[in-house]
């Protein structure tokens, strides 16, 4: 049982508006997990939205969100700890947006349990994710592209609640987000099974999936209906009440990781995490296969390639990318493969899109493109006249620092619906125990209108009704115990490309 301590604490974390009737989401400091069958709670794993660090140039945009390709990810399960400063988030160089801002560091210890447990944690997780194309290791890869999940300590380490189980970053329209910091708290947990599907939890979030109303699923608050793993079935989002999901009106976790991540080989048909440990060998692995031998039946070869691993430049700088390729035979087709936000766009260098060029010199291959900021994956593809393909190994690449660019409204198409605030005015000023009506003005098609309401222990989403054919709203009810202080509230459209409108500042006044 928790004491009136804890009850007290967890009921000041979740400040801000209630909806009249809308659902209220809350991001952090749950309140008391719902059950199933009157299971006993467990620590509860957290979100928190954050703003995208990418900015596309000119040209970027022009290509950038046409292709969607499922991508290999890789999850570094660190084991070991470390220091963490408060930024956007990049794995490689221990920035994480969801620590606390007002301290410009914190530490994490490394997973405090034995062997044994580290074993069971590494298993479970592996056979939670082995649908998919995804590497889970506990070597650290360094400048490549990963997902660091920080196993250790407690949650007061990041100033939050004890119950909190974990914590992730994730994006308001469920892009991936590709450089992600995630931290799971074992040290309040009691075996490896909890871990792992906390670790996938948080996991989860960084790859984009909002909290589901299913129990079996590891996104899910819900409890007492044994072990969890990914669900092929749609299902309702929420916490503890059903809400519409972040990019759409239902979530199928199994579904939406296919997609964003692809199916291993030799898939299973479904995710199935039992812990078992990986045997002891007796006899040392057989030799890898000798390479092929030269000729139509090897692809083209890809060396060297520039600019190194890593590499830094400035933002909004013009983007040089170069290897050379050969073949025994013929080189037929050579494409650079650049990603931005999880989004792979394949760009053939014989026929590039406006604001890009490329060139061949005796197989000498140069791209150039004009970059805009934030972190960048790129790769080289090559096939040769029989058809057989190599891709290199990706490297990464920084335009600009990589820190926090201000959200920008979503740029409109031809038909894109327009939003414009009605209500509350700018400035408003309100009291404890009043209420707030939104409005919202909308000129165009839309299937459903949120706002995001920014409190100090976290966002607060909040999903708008709508009131006759051009407006929605919902009246938030402040409470009469509230922190007072201005307060941030923003239109979105969920999984939509609209036309949106200034955010509107109030203030809370007892």
């Amino acid at each position: 049982m928790r004491s009136s301590f804890a009850v007290v604490a967890i009921a000041l974390g979740c400040l801000g508006p209630r909806t009249t009737p809308a659902p209220r989401v809350a991001i952090e400091a749950p309140p008391p997990a719902p059950t199933v069958a009157g299971a006993e709670p467990k620590p509860r794993p957290a979100m928190r939205i954050v703003p995208k660090p990418e900015s596309l140039s000119t040209a970027e945009s022009l290509f950038a969100v046409k292709t969607t390709t499922a991508t290999h990810r890789t999850i570094y399960m660190n084991l070991s700890g470390g220091t963490y400063t408060h930024a956007s988030d990049n794995s490689a160089e221990n920035r994480s947006s969801v620590t606390p801002k007002n301290k410009p560091s914190v530490t994490l210890p490394g997973y405090e349990k034995n062997d044994k447990s580290k074993l069971e944690l590494l298993a479970c997780t592996r056979a939670a994710f082995a649908r998919w194309n995804v590497t889970v290791t506990t070597e650290d890869p360094g400048a490549a592209p990963h997902v660091e999940v920080v196993v250790g300590g407690v949650p007061a380490l990041l100033d939050l609640e004890k119950n909190v189980g974990g914590i992730a970053p994730m994006y308001g329209d469920c892009d991936m987000v590709e450089r992600a910091v995630v931290f799971v708290f074992s040290k309040i947990y009691k075996d490896a099974r909890d871990e792992c599907e906390t670790v996938a939890h948080e996991a989860g979030h960084a790859m984009g999936l909002d909290h589901e109303l299913l129990c079996e699923d590891p996104m899910t608050y819900l409890e007492g209906c044994g072990q969890k793993v990914f669900q092929n079935k749609a299902a309702p989002c929420g916490e503890g009440k059903p809400r519409s999901c972040m990019c759409g009106a239902t979530q199928n976790s199994v579904s939406f990781l296919d997609a964003r991540l692809g199916k291993a080989e030799g898939a299973p048909p479904i995710a199935l995490p039992p812990i078992t440990l990986p045997p002891t060998p007796t006899t040392p692995p057989p030799p890898p296969p000798p390479p092929p031998t030269s000729g139509d039946g090897e692809p083209p070869r890809i060396a060297p390639l520039a600019p190194a691993d890593g590499t830094k430049l400035p933002e909004n700088a013009s983007v040089t990318l170069a290897a050379h390729v050969t073949d025994d035979v013929k080189v037929a087709k050579v494409s650079l493969l650049w990603t931005i936000a999880g989004k792979t766009t394949e760009i053939d260098c014989a026929a590039p899109p406006q604001g890009t060029t490329c060139t061949n010199f005796f197989g000498a291959y140069s791209f150039q493109l004009p970059g805009g900021k934030g972190p960048r994956s790129w790769a080289i593809k090559a096939i040769d006249g029989a058809g057989n393909v190599r891709v290199s190994e990706p490297r990464a690449l920084m335009l600009g620092e990589g820190g926090a660019a201000p959200e920008a409204p979503s740029k409109p198409t031809a038909t894109a619906p327009t939003l414009t605030f009605v209500g509350p005015d700018n400035g408003a000023i309100f009291r404890f125990g009043s209420t707030i009506p939104v409005r919202v003005s909308v000129s165009g098609v839309v299937t459903a209108v949120q706002v995001v309401w920014r409190t100090y222990s976290g966002d607060e989403i909040v999903g708008l009704e709508k009131v006759d054919a051009t407006t929605w709203g919902a009246d938030l009810a402040v409470p009469k115990l509230t922190l007072p202080g201005p307060r941030t509230i923003r239109v979105r459209v969920p999984g939509g490309n609209a036309t949106l409108p200034a955010d509107r500042v109030i203030t809370i006044l007892p």
